[in-house]
């Protein structure tokens, strides 16, 4: 967060350079992990606790991390 003269915090906008997700640090970010690297985007939000349903779920819709937990749900360079 990036604090202004007026003391509003503002989201600062970060891309990492690894990840192909191009929505690192929008202004509001409704999950904990982004699905595609696991990096964790709002702290704010707690750790969830998914069931094995919603894994399998986010597996079939080719995410390689849960955005509950960062969780890694699908190996690297697997189905790509």
């Amino acid at each position: 967060m990036v604090s202004d003269r007026s003391g509003v915090e503002e989201a600062k906008t970060v891309q990492r350079e690894d990840c192909a997700n191009v929505t690192h640090g929008p202004a509001v970010v409704r999950v904990r992990c982004r699905p595609s690297c696991g990096e964790i985007v709002n702290a704010r939000i707690p750790v969830g606790n998914c069931p094995d349903q919603e894994h399998a779920q986010a597996r079939r819709a080719r995410r390689a991390f849960c955005v509950n937990g960062g969780q890694q749900l699908i190996e690297a360079g697997v189905g790509r």
